[in-house]
């Protein structure tokens, strides 16, 4: 979160004095890397946020290529990496990190912090099974740079998706109903689930929320957590967060995952005042997340 409030400040600043040309909804990102480089992959703005990452072709030894068809014109700004974390990032002849602003017609990286090196892992199969709700699965995992690069996957059944990715068995991973950590799988008690071995089933007990093909998002600034689930009902007014349903007990989380406030108490409950932010509202059973303006 740090890095794309950071990136995104420093990419605003150098618009203002740094002119570059509007895209088109479909875009093609030509690079010129170091001899030697394996893998070249594209981040930022432009792919639709600073935590994913779309792997280049390579055209020949120094160069490679990427065309977006979904390119974001609203934030043209994106780096290089030379793998699939932020290990490897771009740098200029100096060791210093840097970003893009805007398309250009070929852009010259003189070299990476790090070099990823394909060989060193192998294609493994992960397979869950969720819940019958889900319409859309991405699997995340941390290549050592902190989580990153939500791959979608295919779907086999009704209840089952699968993807093929370059990984090691020992490499962290989580499954989401969605794009990015608002969806990560949970457990039976509502906490998120990381899962820190290959295994080639796994099963999701729930997710914090379900994405879909058109997108939901409902008035009360409440995410929909499971179509399924209806009985309990949380939402924020007046930097207030209501919650009533069938519960015995409610706790109020930030973001961070720092509870703000836990009690024992039946179907119908009130915070305390909270801050404009994001909040998951967690109960016996089920968790839903609320907006605070």
């Amino acid at each position: 979160m740090n890095r794309t409030i950071t990136k995104s400040a420093i990419i605003a600043i150098l618009m203002m004095f740094v002119g570059f040309e509007t895209i088109s909804a479909q875009q093609t990102y030509t690079v010129q890397v170091p001899a030697g480089t394996s893998e070249v992959y594209i981040v930022g703005g432009v792919v639709g946020g600073w935590d994913r990452f779309i792997k280049l072709q390579q055209v020949d030894e120094t160069t490679f290529s990427v065309t977006l068809n979904d390119a974001n014109p609203e934030d043209p700004s994106y780096e290089y990496c030379a793998g699939p974390s932020w290990n490897y990032e771009e740098c200029d002849e100096n060791g210093k990190v840097y970003g893009i602003p805007g398309w250009s017609e070929l852009d010259v990286i003189p070299g990476f912090v790090d070099y990823f090196d394909p060989t060193a892992w192998t294609a493994l199969t992960y397979t869950v099974q969720v819940p019958s709700e889900t319409d859309i699965v991405y699997y995340q995992y941390d290549a050592g740079g902190g989580w990153m690069n939500y791959i979608e996957m295919q779907r086999v059944d009704a209840n089952t998706f699968s993807a093929t990715v370059p990984a090691t068995a020992d490499m962290g991973y989580a499954y989401c109903a969605g794009p990015t950590p608002d969806y990560q799988e949970i457990d039976q008690n509502g906490d998120l689930v990381t899962h820190f071995q290959w295994s080639d089933l796994d099963v999701a007990y729930d997710f914090l929320s379900y994405d879909s093909k058109l997108g939901y998002f409902s008035g009360t600034g409440i995410k929909n957590i499971s179509s399924e689930k209806t009985d309990l009902i949380a939402y924020a007014a007046n930097n207030i967060i209501t919650v009533s349903g069938i519960f015995n007990e409610v706790s109020i989380y930030d973001v961070a995952g720092q509870i703000i406030q836990s009690v024992k108490v039946k179907n119908y409950f009130e915070s305390i005042p909270v801050n404009p932010g994001i909040y998951l509202v967690k109960t016996d059973k089920q968790v839903r997340k609320v907006l605070v303006k």
